[in-house]
């Protein structure tokens, strides 16, 4: 892959939560576009929430106790990313969040129609009916121009 792409480990510090906390997040950037994707709790489904002074001892020098275990999570999140990445042909955010998040469609093919399939289906087991819709549609209209798109078409 001839752009870089970083990945990284951040507190997402632009809105706190109710709780007074915030949510850790994996930052993607590529070509100076951002965009952060949830890091889940160990063994749920709420995001993990952290103060600034705890995500600071996670990443500190000797990180103790609690913060040890979220340390070793954190950086198996952040290779497990890496490794998506790493998984790309040519890299797109929509197929690497179906890939980092183990949509098997996109890893085994770069087909843009698959990938939509993939996320509508997952959208649809979610409960999310509202947003499998829009993408449904988005790849109503994307099938009316071209049938068979691959992420490398797409700019």
């Amino acid at each position: 892959m001839s752009k870089k792409v970083t990945i990284k480990i951040v507190l997402d510090t632009r809105r706190a939560k109710i709780s007074g906390l915030f949510p850790v997040k994996i930052r993607v950037t590529f070509q100076r576009e951002q965009k952060y994707f949830p890091v889940y709790a160990p063994g749920k489904r709420t995001s993990l929430d952290l103060s600034p002074d705890d995500f600071a001892r996670v990443y500190g020098d000797k990180p103790r106790a609690d913060f040890k275990e979220y340390r070793f999570y954190l950086d198996t999140i952040e290779r497990k990313a890496n490794n998506a990445l790493e998984d790309l042909q040519a890299f797109s955010f929509m197929e690497f969040e179906a890939t980092l998040f183990g949509e098997q469609t996109a890893k085994k093919s770069g087909n843009l129609v698959e990938v939509f399939e993939a996320k509508i289906k997952t959208l649809l087991e979610q409960g999310r009916i509202s947003s499998a819709k829009s993408y449904s549609s988005s790849l109503n209209s994307l099938t009316g121009f071209a049938p068979q798109v691959n992420f490398s078409d797409v700019g």
